[in-house]
């Protein structure tokens, strides 16, 4: 398993000397491009670690080794919440509200008796 600390080791000699594979693709590119000839799509990532521009494809920084994209996990709580996840103190005190109130019919509904026919 691999450290931050430590750089990712990749084979990129017959990627540099042939081109960029498209991750989305993958159509092997011109080593300067930096979109997919044939989609359009990004073929580097920033490393927000440590700047070093990588492949789309590569998981891991080559410099550094730090995670360059997100887990499955981050992506869908991304899409869930949005870009805020601040919560404010209204909707606190919203929900604790409709929680009670909740609570409250069940509570009443429980304790329920219906009259008994005479």
């Amino acid at each position: 398993m691999m450290n931050r600390s430590e750089p990712a080791t990749t084979s990129n000699a017959r990627v540099e000397a042939d081109g960029s594979p498209c991750a989305k693709c993958g159509h092997v590119n011109s080593r300067n491009a930096n979109v997919c000839e044939k989609c359009q799509a990004h073929l580097w990532v920033v490393c927000h670690h440590c700047g070093k521009r990588n492949r789309r494809s590569d998981n891991s920084c080559v410099e550094c080794g730090h995670r360059l994209h997100r887990s499955m996990w981050r992506r869908v709580a991304k899409r869930l919440t949005g870009d805020r996840r601040n919560i404010s103190v209204w909707q606190i005190v919203l929900l604790i509200v409709v929680v009670w109130c909740a609570f409250k019919v069940v509570i009443y509904f429980a304790e329920y008796s219906p009259p008994s026919p005479e």
